[in-house]
């Protein structure tokens, strides 16, 4: 397994366009599992799992990395080809499957968090939802950038060098920041219709 791989073609965010799928290759980059075990940790048929398990690994974003012959079966075991996987042309300007991506994304995120509410019965620990629009300069931009991806990398090199302590406990980071979309009031139309203004010729994050 390779430390980070650059997402590159449509093919592998089209792939990744499935909090399944997401939840799939999130679980594989910590272990090799056949299609069975992933279906129960996930709590889907194993036959509807297939489906995704084949999508991710055409995308080659796993692998098999192992055969076991038991009961008169081959079992397959998968893994992430990658420890990380990173931007590439998932942030380009023209990269097809951009919006499917980050949607898929932040449902895996809620889905997830309906897994952890149910689980504690109430609010999880430390959980923490920033939700806020603000006008920023292209400096404070790209600072805030940092700071997130601060934060990716110590949890990237955590997950990555487990601490000794057995009270690790799993965590899950979601941040989307971006330019809005700039709009600006008709001249007679009220306050409640918009036009879009044309989008600046360089972004500052």
């Amino acid at each position: 397994m390779r430390d980070t791989l650059t997402l590159s073609t449509v093919e592998q965010i089209q792939a990744l366009g499935h909090p399944v799928r997401q939840h799939v290759l999130r679980l594989l980059t910590r272990e090799p599992l056949t299609n069975k075990q992933l279906a129960t940790r996930i709590g889907i048929a194993p036959g509807k799992l297939h489906f995704h398990v084949r999508e991710l690994e055409r995308a080659g974003l796993i692998e098999i990395v192992e055969e076991r012959p038991k009961g008169g079966v081959i079992e397959k075991y998968y893994r992430a080809v990658a420890a990380n996987f990173t931007g590439g042309l998932l942030f380009g300007e023209s990269g097809e499957g951009n919006v499917e991506m980050f949607g898929s994304a932040l449902d895996a995120a809620r889905q997830e968090y309906a897994r952890a509410f149910a689980y504690y019965g109430h609010t999880p620990p430390l959980t923490s939802l920033i939700h806020h629009e603000a006008r920023l300069t292209a400096e404070q931009a790209g600072r805030i950038q940092g700071h997130i991806e601060a934060i990716t990398r110590e949890m990237a090199a955590a997950d990555a060098n487990p601490a000794a302590s057995a009270e690790t406990h799993p965590y899950l980071f979601t941040a989307l920041f971006h330019t809005m979309a700039a709009s600006t009031p008709e001249p007679d139309a009220g306050d409640h219709s918009d036009t879009w203004a044309s989008p600046p010729s360089s972004t500052g994050a």
